[in-house]
């Protein structure tokens, strides 16, 4: 199905300092988490506009298309519960093959230009991360999970080909490989989301694609000139994108944001007339 999302947004502005980072980790200069999209990633010709989507708590979603200094809700609804660690966690997001995509235990969302989302329910293990590669949506995430697809509704569930049950935490893609970062195991390779092996018995559980290589994630995610981290446990800090840069908070939030992803969508889209009203008021368009 796919719906418009119609919500009461509100303007979030800078409102203090920088603090400890949502996973613990101290600021690093490090690789990016993604390569910057671009206008080509949208999947449709004519002009395009960048675009920031934030994933949280309880299907919690948020766009900005300012570098990251406003950030306004796109979720239609909350799913009725409050608490972080449930089934509608979205606990990362990614912008791949011309749409921005996540997913929980409940539910897969995607969207091409980052507030209208469409939604795929599914049961089963929550998920880590969903990356797009060699003609496959993968996913990867709790206890050994894994499965692919070719259109992100119909889905194959190839676990059987993860040795073992270690949850995965985060998935990328990369020079034509899938690398999921397991708990204690390390770092596994796939081309197709088949025939699963060991890549780095010592990787941690995050992993991420410079546009070279396979890395550590560096604590923040990359994109459009700027880095952004999630603040435990309901702010966005920000800093822009050079060793060194001091990380700001600029938005407080309903929820507790998890990731961010860096995409473009078609500029017609951000039109005043083709938003919501009260999402169109808090991007100030």
């Amino acid at each position: 199905m796919r719906a418009q999302v119609a919500l009461v947004a509100v303007v979030l502005v800078a409102c203090g300092s920088s603090g400890t980072p949502a996973d613990g980790g101290a600021t690093q200069d490090a690789p990016s988490s993604r390569v910057d999209a671009s206008a080509s990633d949208a999947g449709a010709s004519g002009e395009t506009i960048p675009v920031i989507v934030a994933a949280g708590s309880n299907h919690a979603r948020w766009v900005s298309i300012d570098g990251g200094g406003t950030w306004c809700s796109v979720r239609d609804e909350a799913p009725g519960t409050t608490d972080y660690d449930n089934p509608n966690l979205l606990r990362n997001i990614t912008y791949t093959n011309g749409r921005f995509v996540t997913g929980s235990a409940n539910a897969i969302f995607a969207s091409e230009n980052g507030y209208e989302w469409s939604e795929t329910t599914r049961s089963g293990q929550w998920i880590a991360q969903i990356e797009f590669g060699n003609g496959w949506w993968v996913a990867t995430g709790g206890f050994g999970m894994a499965m692919r697809s070719r259109d992100l509704t119909t889905w194959e569930d190839v676990s059987a080909e993860l040795p073992g049950n270690e949850a995965s935490r985060t998935l990328a893609f990369g020079a034509g490989t899938f690398v999921t970062a397991r708990d204690g195991v390390g770092w596994w390779s796939s081309a197709d989301g088949r025939g699963w092996t060991q890549l780095d018995a010592s990787g941690g559980t995050e992993v991420v694609f410079d546009g070279a290589r396979f890395v550590a994630r560096p604590g923040y995610d990359r994109g459009h000139g700027v880095r952004l981290r999630g603040g435990w446990p309901d702010r966005i800090e920000r800093a822009e994108d050079r060793d060194g840069a001091a990380f700001t908070t600029v938005a407080m939030l309903d929820e507790s944001p998890t990731r961010f992803a860096f995409g473009v969508a078609p500029a017609a889209d951000y039109e005043r007339e083709r938003l919501p009203a009260a999402l169109a008021d808090c991007l100030g368009l």
